[in-house]
């Protein structure tokens, strides 16, 4: 059973935003960083959101805003919702459908680890079964030779 944390071990996944920076300095890094998001934090390190590309465009275009007007906490989802590292894949995705969400927040304990997109979870979950066919199908062409 493969977790959430096979896809944050090795990964620079920790990326993070405070509420108050403007959408356009956030725009910047976000790609310097090639990253789709990030998790947004208080002054005193808590988890208050998660903020998206799509969130961007979203605020953006319902605001009919220039992105130096928006701020982080403006376009941020608010609430964001959590998972453990220990989190299998299919309990990730089924969190994810449940609250109708595309990225999870992952932590280990109380440290927060970074987090995933379903993109990411489903590129893992492709893999394995990829895989597993493979292992299948030689497990198969070793018993028809015999």
């Amino acid at each position: 059973m493969t977790t959430v944390s096979a896809l944050i071990s090795g990964l620079d996944t920790q990326f993070f935003t405070e509420p108050e920076e403007n959408l356009y300095d956030f725009a910047g890094r976000l790609l310097d960083q090639q990253m789709f998001g990030a998790i947004v934090r208080d002054k005193d390190g808590d988890v208050v959101g998660v903020v998206t590309e799509h969130d961007m465009v979203r605020e953006a275009f319902l605001k009919n805003a220039h992105l130096y007007d928006i701020t982080v906490g403006q376009a941020m989802t608010e609430n964001a919702v959590m998972c453990q590292a220990s989190t299998d894949l299919a309990a990730a995705l089924a969190l994810m459908g449940k609250h109708r969400i595309r990225h999870l927040v992952v932590k280990d304990g109380e440290a927060i680890l970074g987090f995933v997109s379903i993109k990411d979870i489903l590129q893992k979950v492709h893999a394995d079964q990829q895989l597993e066919i493979l292992v299948l199908r030689d497990i198969a062409g070793m018993h028809s030779a015999a």
